[in-house]
């Protein structure tokens, strides 16, 4: 995840355009809370050349998240990027936040957050004109 958010330049200025999450059922208690976003981002080491990507994030054992979302477009600016932080063991990823959170209450600030056990980013692809 690091490495993603250091290439990606913490997804400042990335585009949302997809978000899934699927929560354990009742009578299948193996199961595990899982998100995943997928975000168009350009890439920092290669910005002369204008290179975007498309870049999966995986939560897995979701705890809590919110999307509050209004915006009726099919896709959505991260203006302010994303923040990846480890509070009490688990994982918080936190979307477009115009400040730095330290902890859980500010955290839940954001108008969009995933609170879960583990966290991977990948890229899976890269966009053609």
């Amino acid at each position: 995840m690091e490495e993603i958010m250091r290439r990606f330049c913490n997804c400042c200025d990335s585009a949302w355009e997809s978000f899934a999450v699927s929560n354990p059922t009742y009578y299948d208690k193996s199961s595990v809370g899982k998100a995943e976003v997928i975000l168009r981002a350009r890439d920092a080491d290669n910005w002369e050349q204008n290179r975007w990507y498309h870049i999966r994030i995986s939560i897995e054992g979701v705890e809590e998240f919110r999307l509050t979302d209004s915006n009726k477009y099919y896709t959505k600016v991260i203006v302010d990027g994303i923040q990846v932080l480890t509070i009490d063991g688990l994982t918080w990823v936190i979307f477009d936040l115009n400040e730095e959170a330290t902890t859980v209450e500010e955290a839940r600030r954001s108008q969009f957050y995933i609170c879960g056990k583990t966290c991977a980013a990948e890229i899976i692809s890269e966009m053609t004109a």
